[in-house]
């Protein structure tokens, strides 16, 4: 079984997290990490988006498991938590994942990857190269091409083979996080405070949500004279912006 602690900034989600450790019955990750996969910008569900319920020809499935990936890249970059926990297993579970969801892939390139390239492939690559490739191929060399190409990715998959698949996929990723192998795991912020039944697609083992809610002025009064910069995510120097925020979230 899984315990999924969530909640908003500040409410104290980690406390019970950390509460919970002292249980001989549950498994808690020894690192403060948030189990972001799902929710996240970039994350599963915005795949899910992109290749089950509005794939546009190869456009969208292309970008949106190029920005996965990139996303995996991130939250396991050498110095994070979530690197330190798994190691590479999340990199190598991820390409095992992106390959099951896709039925084509092929050389090539479009105006995204020109668009999200950094600086020094868009100015070698994209144009040194192009200018290089564009001159041989006047004098000659026309069977010559050395144009820059990546692998474009189509992925057009029904809702059912998705999400089965995706299942698989987090179940492996929640097993890292049991560290203690145990028969209950405990999950921070898995999804959305109040949004589990969206989320619980994504699970093979039967879930529990823990919600915790603080009182709003403490969350305020935090992110302003306590967290500093830290908190700045959140509109402190006007109180009624913060009360706008606070209805937005919870609505």
């Amino acid at each position: 079984m899984i315990v999924a602690i969530c909640g908003n900034g500040y409410s104290g989600s980690s406390a019970v997290t950390d509460y919970l450790r002292g249980s001989s019955e549950l498994s808690v990750c020894p690192y403060d990490i948030e189990f972001t996969f799902l929710y996240d910008v970039d994350g599963i569900d915005d795949l899910r988006h992109h290749v089950v319920e509005r794939p546009v020809r190869y456009y969208s499935s292309d970008a949106a498991i190029k920005r996965y990936k990139e996303f995996i890249k991130r939250i396991c970059s050498p110095r994070s938590l979530l690197k330190k926990l798994s190691g590479k297993r999340i990199i190598y579970l991820t390409k095992d994942y992106l390959t099951k969801i896709t039925q084509l892939s092929w050389k090539g390139w479009w105006h995204n990857d020109l668009r999200n390239c950094g600086f020094w492939a868009r100015n070698f690559n994209f144009r040194f190269l192009a200018f290089v490739n564009r001159a041989l191929q006047k004098i000659g060399f026309t069977g010559f091409n050395i144009y820059p190409k990546s692998n474009i990715y189509l992925s057009r998959i029904d809702s059912s083979s998705f999400d089965t698949i995706t299942r698989d996929y987090v179940s492996k990723i929640v097993d890292i996080f049991n560290v203690s192998n145990k028969n209950n795991v405990v999950l921070d912020f898995p999804y959305p405070l109040g949004d589990a039944n969206h989320y619980k697609k994504y699970f093979v083992d039967e879930i529990k949500t823990i919600n915790v809610v603080r009182d709003p002025r403490d969350t305020y009064i935090i992110a302003k004279k306590m967290a500093g910069s830290f908190a700045s995510w959140i509109p402190t120097d006007n109180v009624n912006d913060f009360i706008a925020y606070y209805k937005l979230l919870c609505s």
